[in-house]
């Protein structure tokens, strides 16, 4: 016997269908199943086999949950795509390797695939259901999923047999709804559901009336999907008061019984005084829901400064049982009072420099820090949207406040005539430069015309640019539009060349230039000479997305449209930590005031949220064919053939990876707009 980890599958309906669609979905299924990338890499290397089902199929992995798991979420957005309605099952457990077919392929039996078979069972369509012991290692390797699977409790099965279930629902995949098998009412994958959220229960004990509506809204919650916590839950030998102190700190949602008994307890008040002292400090949460339970007296205080003026729900008998939960829910899935007054930015562009929603990240100091010991050559590279600009402008800004003359040259600010040849680029330089700086000199004086462009510019920057004492702090900002121009090596060896003046000849003018340069593209790809390059030398920097961190923080600048930890992790999922997405989101989320499942529902769609960025991105395939194919073969997850057009698309900020080998999207909402468009 070994431990393995099986994901069990089958088609929803497939009975129903007639033999020819019966053929065409499995026909689909099979393509589906080669289509996965961490089982054929896994199956290669004899660590993972399929054992065919008739109506769906179990790949058996000998390993722990983790491949199990990211094979499950690929298979269910594929499936989704294609139309396919599946239902899964996971567990990890005991397999006998040596039960064989008559092909002599590994077909494998034991624990693992009957439970994971038993599990499924108990599905309907969408549901991605898992086996304790599965859910156990799948938390061992990944704590932050906490938030999306759902305990629905002991089961037991057709024969008797006991199992703990739980769901797997992250806004995008998986059925929210309690499984019919498991007393939940039937539903489709279309339900629009709202995203489970933490609710804390504040009751008073050994109160019958209490403890009764206790038990039904926790029933009620958890069928919905919402986590709940009540101080019966705090495990023997937990420090019990901070334990009840953090979960309030966490809830999105506290319910505060209110009876005749429960204003008059000390515990229960203390609750309700610890949820208004988060609230306060954490600005939304928790948010607090009243229900009175047969009480229709004044409320005492505290509980009248804090929960007057909330909308209260009640409970008379029994026959309230279901309203109450009904109401309840509403009240939860309702967006909360806004409690931060937001004054919005545009997004696109540079942020300004005194932006409340710009964040910080690693990067910045390190860069703002070179600037700030005058380094000749500060390099920050990046894919496109990832805030190259306005980190540029915030270290430009910090030199002005230090004294020094400082010109941005942004190279989007030139036309097309200024790149003809290296004349004519120099010169339509020195007069943006010249702007920039507030003078206005005719070209006649500035330009000597010598014959030597290179000898022409330096002039211009030692009689013009660079300050009498001091250091000239010159931003360049979109030096890609230099790249791939017959001259630009030219250009580039001159840069080159004032970083070598630092050590060679420190009293020349030149050496006191600080050049602070932003790009997206690999420079070597037209710098053939590195000793020309001024790419390789200096502090060079890479700018990168945000972490779920950095989100969470930016989400609570907006106001905290997204509610709880499980919906910041829901938009990452879809964006990734694209800075400009990440934006685009929460200002729309802010303005609009829609619910993040009907955003995410239209999120790829050409008339979206996100309409006008996808459809550009589009446009530049359409008229790249190499570009086109290269984004093909990362759908269909083979290797990029073209590396140039890999390249650009990286630099573009539609793929990433290390290598064309590990090429793949930079976030879901551009694998799933483009899947649509290009196959």
């Amino acid at each position: 016997m070994i431990q393995a980890s099986v994901l069990y599958t089958d088609v929803v309906g497939f009975s129903k269908l007639d033999p020819d669609d019966q053929a065409r979905v499995l026909g689909l299924l099979n393509a589906l199943t080669k289509e996965i990338q961490i089982f054929r890499d896994l199956e290669s290397r004899e660590l993972a086999f399929l054992r065919d089902s008739g109506d769906g199929f179990a790949l058996i992995f000998r390993t722990g949950p983790g491949p199990a798991f990211r094979a499950t979420r690929d298979l269910a957005h594929r499936s989704m795509s294609r139309g396919i309605r599946l239902r899964y099952g996971l567990h990890t457990g005991d397999l006998d390797p040596s039960i064989r077919d008559h092909h002599d392929l590994v077909k494998g039996n034991g624990d693992a695939i009957i439970v994971a078979t038993r599990v499924m069972d108990f599905g309907d369509d969408g549901h991605i259901l898992m086996s304790e012991p599965f859910v156990d290692g799948l938390r061992a390797d990944l704590a932050q999923l906490d938030d999306y699977i759902l305990p629905l409790g002991v089961a037991q099965d057709k024969h008797g047999f006991p199992i703990q279930v739980y769901n797997y629902f992250d806004g995008s995949i998986g059925n929210l709804s309690r499984p019919r098998k498991l007393g939940g009412r039937p539903t489709t994958r279309q339900t629009h559901i709202a995203t489970p959220m933490k609710v804390a229960i504040a009751y008073k004990r050994n109160s019958e009336n209490d403890e009764h509506v206790m038990a039904v809204l926790r029933e009620g919650l958890e069928a919905a999907g919402h986590q709940v916590f009540i101080d019966l839950n705090v495990l023997a030998g937990m420090p019990w008061a901070n334990e009840i102190r953090r979960k309030i700190w966490e809830a999105d949602i506290l319910i505060v019984l209110l009876s005749a008994r429960s204003v008059g307890s000390e515990m229960v008040e203390e609750e309700v005084l610890e949820a208004s002292r988060a609230q306060e400090q954490q600005k939304t949460h928790p948010r607090c829901i009243p229900v009175r339970i047969d009480f229709r007296e004044p409320l005492p205080a505290p509980f009248a400064t804090i929960l007057e003026g909330l909308q209260q729900a009640n409970w008379t008998g029994p026959h309230d049982d279901q309203p109450l939960v009904e109401e309840v829910l509403h009240a939860i899935a309702a967006p909360g009072p806004k409690l931060v007054d937001l004054e919005l930015e545009p997004v696109g562009g540079a942020m300004p420099l005194d932006s409340k929603f710009y964040i910080e990240r690693e990067t910045d100091a390190s860069f703002i820090r070179a600037v700030e010991r005058r380094e000749a050559l500060v390099l920050i590279k990046g894919p496109r949207q990832v805030g190259k600009t306005s980190l540029l402008s915030r270290a430009l800004q910090r030199a002005r406040d230090d004294g020094e003359r400082v010109v941005l040259t942004d190279f989007q600010a030139l036309n097309e005539g200024d790149f003809a040849d290296i004349t004519s680029f120099y010169k339509g330089l020195c007069a943006l430069m010249l702007r920039r700086m507030g003078q206005r000199v005719p070209s006649s004086e500035f330009w000597a015309g010598s014959g030597n462009p290179n000898a022409d510019f330096e002039d211009f920057v030692a009689a013009y640019a660079v300050p009498e004492r001091g250091y000239l702090i010159w931003g360049l900002d979109e030096v890609d539009r230099l790249f791939g121009q017959p001259y630009a090596s030219q250009v580039f060896a001159l840069f080159r060349a004032w970083y070598n003046v630092r050590a060679t000849d420190p009293s020349q003018p030149y050496a006191r230039i600080v050049m602070p340069i932003a790009y997206a593209t690999e420079a070597h790809l037209f710098i053939t000479d590195l000793n020309q390059s001024p790419f390789n030398v200096g502090t060079r920097l890479k700018l990168e997305d945000f972490t779920p961190e950095q989100v969470s923080e930016l989400n609570e600048r907006y106001g905290r449209v997204l509610e709880s930890p499980s919906k910041v992790m829901l938009l990452f999922d879809l964006v990734a930590g694209q800075p400009f997405l990440i934006r685009r989101a929460l200002h729309e989320l802010a303005e609009r005031e829609v619910s993040l499942t009907e955003f995410v529902a239209h999120a790829d769609r050409d008339e979206g949220p996100f309409g006008d960025h996808l459809r550009r991105i589009l446009m530049g395939l359409a008229r790249s064919p190499a570009l086109a194919d290269t984004c093909r073969q990362v759908l269909r997850r083979t290797p990029c053939t073209d590396i140039d057009a890999f390249l650009r698309l990286r630099s573009a900020g539609v793929l990433r990876g290390d290598s064309t080998s590990e090429a793949q999207f930079r976030c879901r909402l551009y694998q799933t707009f483009l899947d649509r468009h290009l196959r």
